[in-house]
């Protein structure tokens, strides 16, 4: 995309408040997910993407579905190659040794990200015991907690969701942090629990600056300007007490994935209030949403 085309497609989401065209000064929600969810598909192939999205929907993914999952978030998928296959390709590692694998059978799988190979380690347990843990392992246990979870009656879901993120925590894998812990859950509780984004988050920032004092508190929309210094945030590290207490409301713990979900609940509100009844949309079943979030992050990069 050459930079005319970018700044084209820029203006036609974003607003400027001190602009003397007051219409300027109001962001129109359908333009910016329209706009930008479509831009996420020029380095996303639709067919992974659809592929993907459908183990938000079915009763429980397998430990394969997860690795994959896996590979998505990590973009390790062969775009092209899967389209052309009509099947996920991963994106082979420079050590033919050292690649993304699944074997059912023997209960093997790998996974290379940018922190090298994970399949499996030994740790030392409290008792001094040493312990084998394995990426497939792992997988299971997320097949596991998503039956789990749907089994559940739906007003003890939330409430549940700290101790589901717990029992995934102690079977992850180094490598596998917070983030990609969050992941795993998106799927697990079929998009109830949000999936974080550090882009996604530096686009919200942008859209809804927050208060400095209080941060669960945050300014309004005309508080945004073109070009706002938006920061990336991250997640506490799993094995942190902020991770631990994701949904705590005590002070002392790392607030950023509360934010993240009190802005994006905003968004979902903001855009439902321009779409016709009839059309209103629930984070769950709009993808569309973290697409455009994300791809808008970027421009603050």
């Amino acid at each position: 995309m050459n930079e005319e085309s970018k700044v084209t497609l820029y203006n036609v989401a974003t607003f400027d408040p001190n602009s003397p065209n007051a219409e300027e000064g109001k962001l129109n929600f359908t333009n910016f997910v329209k706009t930008y969810s479509h831009m996420y598909y020029f380095q996303t192939c639709q067919w992974v993407e659809q592929q993907i999205e459908k183990y938000l929907r079915e009763e429980a993914p397998d430990v394969e579905a997860f690795l994959k999952i896996f590979a998505w978030k990590t973009n390790k998928i062969d775009q092209k190659q899967s389209l052309c296959k009509k099947d996920i390709v991963y994106i082979a590692g420079e050590d033919k040794k050292k690649n993304w694998n699944f074997n059912k059978k023997d209960r093997v799988a790998s996974a290379v990200t940018r922190h090298g190979l994970i399949e499996k380690e030994t740790v030392k347990k409290e008792n001094g015991e040493e312990e084998t843990k394995t990426l497939y392992d792992f997988l299971n246990t997320a097949v596991d907690l998503s039956k789990s979870y749907r089994s559940l009656k739906e007003n003890d879901k939330k409430e549940k969701q700290q101790k589901f993120l717990e029992k995934l925590t102690i079977a992850s894998l180094k490598g596998i942090g917070s983030v990609y812990l969050i992941t795993f859950m998106y799927f697990i509780t079929q998009g109830e629990m949000r999936i974080y984004d550090i882009f996604a988050m530096m686009a919200l920032d942008a859209i809804y600056p927050s208060n400095v004092q209080d941060e669960l508190s945050f300014g309004s929309l005309n508080s945004l300007y073109i070009g706002a210094n938006v920061k990336p945030r991250d997640l506490p590290q799993k094995d942190q007490l902020g991770f631990k207490n994701l949904f705590s409301d005590n002070k002392r713990y790392n607030k950023t994935y509360q934010i993240y979900i009190k802005k994006l609940n905003q968004f979902v509100e903001d855009y439902n209030k321009e779409l016709p009844e009839g059309q209103k949309v629930t984070y769950e079943k709009c993808r569309d949403i973290d697409r455009a979030l994300w791809v808008y992050g970027h421009f603050f990069q």
